[in-house]
């Protein structure tokens, strides 16, 4: 296919498969799942077929009967009932990788589902394509190389594997996004259309597995809108139930709505300022739902977000953890990446040289995570250090 892309989380799949006898794969709606799950399985089923649908529905023990392993069923969260059936399935047959099954929605959104499966299901998400799966190169390692410079010939090293890339693509990427069913496409009218689809599907059909509402589809895409606009600060409930005109009891039930259908993804905060920030899955999608041109520091916030998480996401480990840090007196690092090599927070900034702010915030963000790094960015071509603990880098590089 010319517009395939070996997937980063295809050997995660993989290694799942040969441990548990049930693998889900989950994500945002045309992130790539049925591309994946049929390309692995050996037979394969979608409920996107009515009939398939109701087979399983009317009969779901022996809808699994007799299948060649890996059986992926495509959409699973569309029969809850074949989930208790899986469960006795694979007790009394012993055998890892039996299924696969798929879900645009969390299968513990779903009340019928979340029991089911416990202790015999291991749950992966795909996330959006970045601009290096895009671009079909090795996953980076931009947060654990940071961790790890102590020298100019450190830095000077990484600095050459980072100059090729380009300011224009990092935006551009903002632009298309990265669902496969929709960023591939070259003329922007097809993807807007794609996009109109893609939401209406999420917010009229999907929204209602998991939350009963009589809420207008204007409403809910105003409160996406709202969240598009505001992603990665401090989010006021107030503010967000003004602009959907709903009660800020309604805008928290579809906050928690909205990430089971991988729409957006919270970020806490730490420090003295303890508010949830939020960020969209897919930013081609955010980028369609704004009313407004973002600032360019707003597009590098969200661009480094959507590119540097991939190396937390599909490189597992119990320390890896994305929030902000934000104090009363200023400080704001609305990024910072706690891995197993350490910690690196960023400051976005369109500026040519880190301005006083920036460093200030800087500063007292090394305060409080002494062996830390902090990375400032900026519009130039060049990556500046004085200590090895603050870096001033052009933004694109962090991709």
């Amino acid at each position: 296919m010319p517009h395939s892309r070996d997937r980063y989380i295809r050997s995660l799949i993989q290694k799942a498969l040969g441990h548990s006898p049930i693998v889900g794969i989950l994500g945002h709606r045309q992130v790539g799942k049925t591309t994946l799950a049929s390309g692995l399985a050996n037979e394969y089923v979608t409920f996107d077929s009515a009939s398939e649908l109701e087979n399983a529905i009317d009969h779901p023990t022996e809808f699994l009967e007799n299948r060649k392993t890996p059986f992926a069923v495509d959409e699973a969260q569309l029969c809850p009932s074949l989930f208790p059936a899986a469960k006795e399935w694979v007790r009394t047959h012993l055998k890892k990788g039996q299924f696969i099954f798929t879900g645009s929605v969390r299968f513990t959104a779903r009340k019928l589902i979340r029991e089911s499966l416990t202790g015999r299901i291991i749950n992966l998400e795909v996330l959006p394509m970045t601009w290096s799966e895009l671009n079909e190169l090795p996953l980076p390692s931009h947060l654990s190389t940071l961790a790890k410079i102590n020298s100019t010939s450190k830095l000077a090293h990484w600095q050459d594997l980072c100059v090729s890339k380009k300011s224009k693509s990092f935006l551009d990427y903002l632009e298309s996004g990265g669902l496969p069913g929709i960023c591939f496409f070259r003329d922007a009218s097809v993807r807007q259309a794609r996009f109109e689809s893609h939401l209406d599907t999420i917010l009229n059909r999907d929204l209602h597995l998991i939350m009963a509402t009589t809420l207008s589809s204007l409403q809910l895409r105003k409160l996406a809108s709202y969240l598009a606009q505001t992603q990665g600060t401090p989010l006021e409930l107030k503010s967000a139930a003004r602009a959907c005109q709903v009660s800020t009891a309604t805008v928290k039930k579809l906050l928690i709505a909205f990430e089971a259908l991988f729409l957006i993804r919270p970020i806490s905060s730490e420090g003295t300022v303890a508010k949830t920030s939020y960020f969209f899955e897919d930013q081609g999608l955010a980028t369609h739902l704004l009313r407004s041109a973002p600032s360019l520091s707003e597009q590098i916030l969200r661009g480094i977000y959507a590119n540097l998480r991939q190396e937390l996401h599909y490189r597992p480990h119990p320390k890896n953890e994305i929030f902000a840090f934000r104090t009363h007196d200023g400080t704001e690092v609305p990024l910072v990446f706690r891995t197993h090599a350490g910690v690196v927070g960023v400051i976005p900034s369109d500026e040519t040289t880190p301005t006083l702010k920036a460093r200030a915030s800087a500063r007292s963000f090394l305060e409080h995570f002494p062996d830390a790094k902090v990375v400032i960015t900026t519009t130039g071509f060049q990556a500046e250090t004085r200590d090895y603990k603050t870096f001033a880098l052009p933004f694109w590089w962090l991709c």
